[in-house]
């Protein structure tokens, strides 16, 4: 196999992850990020892991290094305060090869990721990695050059990539929470009509909380003191749920709709939220990133020594991930406008989902299939 070069810019979760699978695969791998290994893990965040995810660090030997600084969840229930209706999705209504970890989902905190992937990085021999240190775009003497540097990609700006970009109405607060007589092993999607609120379990009582609503309302509720939030909380939380102590500062960050025209430009390539990012309603953001970096992975894989395959390989790449990235593009947003509303019509088609999904498993397996494993069956 021909050793490829490729330059990395960027070594957050996806950039770090597409290099430890080039490297895997006999690629010489340069990365580089403009902050230093402490500003990358510092992060206040946690990820929904799905199965496609799972497969993927199975297969680069991360998952026995995560495996005991992970939660899973083998039950997820959604809610649907609008309509009073509730539906309980469990590991049974996975696929059958999915149902052997006993797990519909996993949480994990990004810090403890981040710190896992980046040791990855420094002890792998293909890897060449470069933090706080500001990389230019140039292809250089590099085979291909791969921006994974976020929604804001000053790289993607650099060759002149456009895309559909614009701010959802909605905001979302996040911050860890310590809830007293809590199931640390269910899950929580709460559609609410000011957005969702997600309740991610990470173990021993604690939860990373998501709560969608106006950015107007997400900032007057971050400046209210810690008691008076814990009230606010309290009254979304399933009942029994009792919020105790607020663990780390809220903080409020905006949702966007990013698709990127175009995934390439020549050997320049895009992966994760650099192509794309929207709304977090599922937690598919990370897992659809991942799912780039498998399949960019693969191509590359196969096509090393083979000029022609090499030459197109970007295209081939970009349509390939299309129809993944387009069905979770229109998921999450229908998601987000059905669900967000009160409009008469809407709460009749949203009755008749929940009526429809409790009776049939084999559309709850088809709607799991899509959160797990969208297009995907990595094995």
């Amino acid at each position: 196999m021909k050793n490829l070069r490729i330059k990395i810019i960027g070594a957050g979760p996806t950039g770090s992850l597409l290099a430890i699978s080039l490297a895997k695969i006999g690629c010489n791998v340069m990365i580089f990020d403009n902050k230093t290994s402490e500003q990358l893990s510092s992060r206040t965040h946690s990820y929904a892991i799905t199965h496609s995810s799972y497969n993927l660090l199975v297969k680069l030997d991360l998952w026995k290094l995560l495996e005991t600084k992970i939660n899973s969840f083998n039950k997820l229930c959604v809610i649907d305060e609008g309509i009073k209706k509730k539906l309980n999705l469990n590991h049974m209504d996975l696929g059958i090869s999915q149902r052997e970890s006993g797990s519909i989902g996993w949480i994990i905190d990004h810090s403890v990721l981040m710190k896992t992937l980046i040791s990855k990085l420094q002890t792998t021999k293909n890897i060449n990695v470069k933090f706080n240190y500001s990389a230019n775009s140039n292809l250089e003497s590099y085979d291909y050059v791969i921006a994974a540097d976020g929604i804001n990609s000053k790289s993607r700006d650099f060759y002149g990539i456009k895309g559909f970009k614009f701010k959802y109405k909605q905001s979302c607060l996040t911050s860890k929470v310590l809830i007293r007589n809590s199931n640390s092993t269910t899950a929580y999607e709460i559609l609410r009509e000011e957005g969702p609120f997600a309740i991610l379990p990470m173990g021993r009582n604690i939860y990373q909380l998501v709560w969608s609503s106006s950015t107007g309302k997400c900032n007057d509720r971050i400046i209210l003191s810690k008691s008076n939030l814990l009230d606010r909380i309290s009254t979304i939380l399933p009942t029994g749920y009792e919020p105790d102590v607020i663990l780390e500062e809220p903080i409020v960050f905006n949702n966007y709709f990013y698709l990127a025209k175009s995934f390439f430009s020549k050997r320049f390539i895009l992966v994760g939220e650099a192509a794309h990012s929207f709304h977090p309603v599922g937690g598919q953001g990370l897992n659809l990133c991942w799912r780039d970096v498998y399949s960019l992975s693969q191509l590359i894989k196969i096509s090393a020594n083979n000029r022609y395959l090499i030459r197109h390989l970007p295209f081939i790449y970009f349509l390939i991930r299309l129809p993944d990235v387009l069905l979770v593009a229109f998921t999450t947003h229908s998601l987000v406008a059905i669900f967000s509303t009160s409009f008469a019509p809407l709460l009749i088609i949203r009755r008749l989902t929940f009526k429809l999904l409790s009776l049939s498993k084999s559309l709850r397996k088809a709607l799991l299939a899509i959160m797990t494993n969208s297009l995907h069956n990595i094995k």
